[in-house]
């Protein structure tokens, strides 16, 4: 879970879970000032058909803070904002490839992260 706020001019925010050597990204968000919030996953030959959904009227205005959360479930990675189911994204690749988490706020508005990794067995 991250607390996040909107970009504001033309900076984005990217939130990736990435491989231990980062060169792959099982789950990629990338949003901006536009309305619209891209899913994605990228590997070593390049990146995938980009998910775009929306944003929720609450985050078209720069600067708003929000909450973030991804639930990872044995198929997707289930995405809320303030509580709220947003998106669910389809794992392309394992998800035991995610070992790593990284956030490039542009506005340097990331407040408070929260991280728990559980581990799903079949």
């Amino acid at each position: 879970m991250a607390e996040l706020a909107t970009p504001t001019d033309n900076n984005r925010v990217l939130f990736d879970l990435t491989s231990a050597d980062q060169k792959e990204r099982p789950f990629h968000i990338s949003f901006r000032t536009t309305d619209q919030f891209f899913f994605n996953t990228y590997t070593e030959s390049g990146w995938g058909v980009a998910e775009k959904i929306p944003k929720p009227k609450k985050l078209q205005n720069p600067g708003v803070f929000f909450t973030l959360q991804i639930d990872v479930t044995n198929t997707t990675y289930e995405v809320a904002i303030d509580d709220v189911h947003f998106h669910s994204y389809r794992h392309r690749m394992p998800v035991e490839v995610a070992r790593k988490l990284r956030i490039n706020d542009a506005d340097t508005s990331f407040v408070l992260l929260w991280w728990r990794y559980i581990l799903f067995r079949k």
